[in-house]
């Protein structure tokens, strides 16, 4: 029997295998599939280029995709939520900036009978003006109570700040645009973006291929394809800061960031790693200095976000108010020590075997794997991706490490405050 009171030893990553996602083309559509399911489960994505970018409302997108798994011309809400039930099948909308996705997951037994249900639901919609004053009526509380959270804000105004007012990723809903939507804005966003031109499927689990020949002899959408609208060009803009007064506010919420490069970039994963040693986990620097040594904060981050075009770096906190602007002084100069002197190999070694760590749960599970290549897909990247991140970041040194802190982390931050400055 083992000694459990002694702790086992620790042992380094050496390698992680690389697992494959099978491509389909199922009449046209591009269909990825992850086997390997322990149970017999089966997770189906369907993602749609329907997303919060591609109407001048952005609410039309959110509200569209949510209204499409209500009622449709056939069953009610209601009888549809019996129909799931019954099946023991679940079905959630997400929405994004270009997609829009609809996730379910149901026993493998059941898959046709989910699969029947789903087809109803993308092929059939009512929009029904019932349903959607109340779901309207629901996300506008929701929305007003956000209004009232100073992190909700500065991610809000974050956006804004460095995409600018005019592109789709830097535009803002208000309050008074959940008066303006209406079912036939829905109708008319459905009708010209979910069709099989702009859908990608995604399977994983226990995938039989019986069911996906069900897939391809079922399949149909009753809208017509279309050519997908393309997103301008980001124009860059120099440093701006913003702060947005909140009264009574006990925190502020502090935003600092910028644009930075995109995720096929031949320095996107040495970036990637740097910002995680800067301020990416709890042995970071912002994290030992913010939080351990000034006492400023109960956690901060610091992360780098991809987009087709490009991608941002955002540092973000929330801090007792008085504390506001030796926060964002502190935040400075960690940044400047940080490009200034090359990393200790202790300092390297830690944040190398904590996203080890990370990337070795990546691939925990069929379903963990599809998300990450979705992620990757999403990109127009692929699986090899995840080989070129590995090499990096064993091979990676403390030289290269500032050298790319030097070159995309010195200078050129926005930020955004939002709360009260006392």
């Amino acid at each position: 029997m083992k000694n459990r009171s002694i702790i086992p030893p620790i042992k380094r990553i050496i390698d992680i295998p690389i697992p494959q996602v099978k491509k389909y083309s199922l009449k046209n559509i591009p269909c990825s599939i992850m086997n390997g399911a322990n149970q017999p489960l089966i997770k189906l994505d369907l993602s749609f280029a329907a997303g919060e970018a591609f109407n001048k409302n952005p609410l039309v997108s959110l509200f569209t995709n949510t209204m499409l798994l209500e009622s449709t011309h056939k069953h009610s809400a209601t009888e549809i939520a019996e129909m799931l039930d019954f099946i023991g099948t679940e079905i959630n909308p997400t929405n994004g900036m270009i997609y829009s996705n609809i996730s379910m997951i149901c026993l493998t037994k059941h898959f046709p009978k989910a699969w029947d249900i789903l087809m109803e639901l993308i092929n059939l919609p009512k929009f029904d003006e019932n349903d959607f004053n109340i779901l309207r009526s629901n996300k506008r509380k929701q929305f007003q109570i956000e209004l009232d959270n100073v992190n909700h804000l500065s991610r809000r105004f974050f956006k804004q700040l460095i995409f600018g007012k005019s592109h789709p990723y830097g535009r803002l809903y208000e309050l008074e645009d959940f008066d303006l939507l209406t079912t036939k804005q829905l109708n008319e966003h459905y009708q010209r973006l979910y069709n099989k031109n702009s859908l990608r499927i995604f399977l994983s689990g226990d995938v039989m291929d019986e069911y996906l020949k069900y897939i391809e002899n079922t399949i149909h959408f009753s809208n017509s394809t279309t050519v997908l609208p393309s997103i301008p060009k980001l124009n860059t803009s120099s440093p701006q800061k913003l702060f947005v007064p909140k009264e009574n506010a006990v925190q502020s919420a502090i935003r600092i960031g910028k644009l930075t490069i995109p995720k096929h970039h031949p320095d996107f994963y040495a970036l990637q790693i740097a910002i995680t040693l800067l301020g990416g986990y709890f042995g970071s620097r912002l994290m030992q200095e913010i939080r351990e040594r000034r006492g400023y904060t109960y956690g901060i981050g610091a992360f780098v976000l991809s987009l087709k075009e490009t991608g941002y770096i955002v540092i973000t906190t929330e801090v007792a108010s008085k504390h506001t602007q030796n926060a964002i002084k502190a935040i400075y100069e960690v940044i400047h020590e940080f490009c200034s002197k090359k990393i200790s190999d202790e300092e390297l070694e830690h944040g190398r075997s904590y996203l080890m760590g990370e990337f070795l749960r990546t691939f925990d599970g069929c379903f963990n794997i599809m998300e990450a290549y979705k992620s990757l897909d999403d990109l127009n990247l692929g699986m090899e991706q995840f080989e070129q991140y590995l090499n990096t970041l064993k091979t990676i040194s403390a030289e290269e490490i500032l050298t790319i802190a030097q070159r995309y982390l010195k200078d050129g931050y926005s930020e955004v405050v939002v709360g009260n400055l006392n």
